[in-house]
């Protein structure tokens, strides 16, 4: 993983057409690649209306029944909860208590400390940062879960206020996993959906 200090980006414009252009970008420290991104980009506003097929949002609680703050959890907690807050569903505390209830499910709302609003590309910062859900599969224990490769789709501008999330993963296998997330605005609005794979933390 890169450290805290100074590192370069070098980036290239691979495609550039009509609707969509594909670049990527290479995060370079201490002459290492420590972060590869490869990226297509569009116009939001551009994007046909209407919503054709959505499973829509899950029985998330609202943000003042979800409790429990990384910021003030005693610990360790990663640098990033500084910057982002994030309150748990209230029945997915099990990795915090020891009571896991048995399915690795993690959701809650994230936003901004500073009080700034989220943006789409606030959305691959939270997706990433959110807890892994695998904390709260069984027979799993708590530690580091080391990314291999993510792919966040964003799908629209978010409003305002705290973004909802609901990650879950269904596949631990090989030492490796799969997370799935969903992420949606304060209107009920689908914003991003992630996968992650990633490695499963070590007893």
């Amino acid at each position: 993983p890169a450290e805290p200090g100074p590192a370069e980006v070098h980036g290239e414009v691979l495609r550039s057409g009509r609707r969509f252009g594909t670049a990527s970008g290479r995060l370079i420290q201490n002459g290492r690649v420590v972060a590869h991104a490869l990226g297509t980009f569009g116009n939001l506003e551009e994007r046909e209306t209407g919503v054709v097929y959505e499973t829509g949002l899950p029985g998330l609680p609202p943000v003042e029944a979800c409790t429990g703050s990384l910021h003030e959890s005693d610990g360790f907690v990663p640098r990033i909860f500084d910057k982002v807050e994030i309150r748990f569903h209230p029945d997915h505390l099990g990795f915090a208590t020891g009571d896991k209830h048995g399915a690795a499910e993690l959701a809650g709302w994230m936003r901004f400390r500073d009080g700034r609003g989220p943006d789409p590309l606030s959305m691959l910062l939270f997706a990433d940062a959110h807890p892994p859900s695998v904390f709260n599969a069984p027979e799993i224990s708590f530690g580091w879960v080391p990314t291999i490769e993510l792919t966040v789709h964003v799908h629209k501008r978010p409003h305002p206020g705290w973004i909802g999330s609901w990650f879950s993963t269904e596949h631990i296998n090989g030492g490796l996993l799969e997370e799935d997330g969903v992420l949606w605005d304060e209107e009920g609005d689908l914003v991003a959906v992630s996968r992650q794979l990633a490695v499963v933390p070590r007893p």
